[in-house]
């Protein structure tokens, strides 16, 4: 298995020894206590040990990678954390007195986008995902903002998400992109991206909350939802502009439910994600009513975002053709 490992991971051994189960009898129920043992040679060690059970069984079961990831969270000072979202929502400030432009294109990974003609100089860009793969789209795009969140395609320990953390690291080199992720992966991109790097990212807090905040500028979080586009994309074009047009969100027919929907191969990496089935094979056994109820929710989670700019005066549009707008 370690060869489908990313690179970064097979050479950090500074954790080899120090995951332990509490009790072996729980490996064959597939349920795990877990404990961290940190080195003891340090005088600052701690020892982290969880009381819960958590279902962190990667082949069976589809949430056991955001569970480690949420497990992440308690491995790093909480008072970073803070200045790390203090810092985010300075930037967010800073960015909106610093626009130029009064309309924002959100740029999605579906096949609509491989035609997509249009003249970006007239929009900020804002892009999602694997569309970093796209060098020619990103030439031409030049985008201002890049949005990600999945919990395994960008932050977890596969050779996919170490090639996409490697294209985010080149966006921003070549176009000092701002990203906008989740503060759940705080703990991971801050030892994977190099402070260079960094300074390029805002992370933002989820929230319980049944209110979809279109304004970060006055209160900093996000509602959790299962797309990027309502995740992220939504919530920080909202709050900067008043405008908002779409290209390459183009959903499906609701009897093509083999998968989510289709992305553009030009956006995607195929080559790959075979790798990344075989890590966190657990997250890709879902079968069609899975899918069916993913896209019934995403439609009326996109219902209530353009409900929103109904009453908040804000204009929305796709340019392409789309099964969701």
């Amino acid at each position: 298995m370690s060869e489908n490992l990313s690179n970064e991971i097979r050479n950090f051994n500074e954790l080899k020894d120090k995951f332990h189960t509490i009790d072996k009898k729980s490996i064959n129920n597939k349920s795990y206590n877990v404990i961290l043992i940190n080195d003891h040679m340090k005088k600052d060690s701690k020892t982290y040990k969880y009381e819960r059970k958590y279902m962190i069984d990667f082949k069976e079961n589809k949430e056991a990678s955001e569970t480690l990831i949420n497990i992440s969270q308690d491995f790093i000072d909480k008072k970073d954390v803070n200045k790390v979202l203090e810092k985010s929502e300075l930037n967010l400030k800073k960015i909106n007195n610093e626009i130029k432009k009064n309309k924002i294109l959100l740029c999605g990974s579906g096949p609509s986008i491989e035609g997509f003609d249009i003249n970006f100089e007239n929009y900020d860009v804002m892009i999602c995902n694997s569309i970093v793969k796209n060098k020619n789209f990103l030439n031409q795009a030049k985008p201002k903002y890049l949005m990600f969140g999945d919990p395994i395609f960008h932050p977890g320990p596969s050779k996919y998400a170490e090639k996409f953390r490697d294209d985010v690291r080149f966006l921003i080199e070549e176009y000092n992109t701002q990203i906008f992720t989740l503060s759940r992966d705080y703990a991971i991109y801050k030892n994977v991206f190099e402070n260079k790097y960094l300074n390029n990212f805002s992370f933002v807090p989820m929230k319980k909350t049944k209110e979809y905040n279109g304004n970060l500028l006055e209160n900093f979080y996000i509602k959790g939802t299962g797309n990027i586009l309502t995740l992220l994309m939504f919530p920080i074009a909202y709050s900067l502009y008043d405008e908002i047009v779409l290209a390459g969100f183009d959903g499906r027919k609701k009897e093509e439910n083999s998968y989510y929907w289709k992305h553009s191969k030009k956006n995607q990496y195929d080559d790959l994600l075979e790798e990344i089935k075989f890590i966190h094979s657990g997250y890709f056994k879902k079968n069609n009513i899975f899918y069916d109820q993913y896209y019934e929710n995403h439609l009326e989670t996109v219902k209530n975002w353009i409900d929103l700019s109904n009453t908040s005066n804000k204009i929305i549009k796709s340019l392409t053709p789309s099964n969701i707008f």
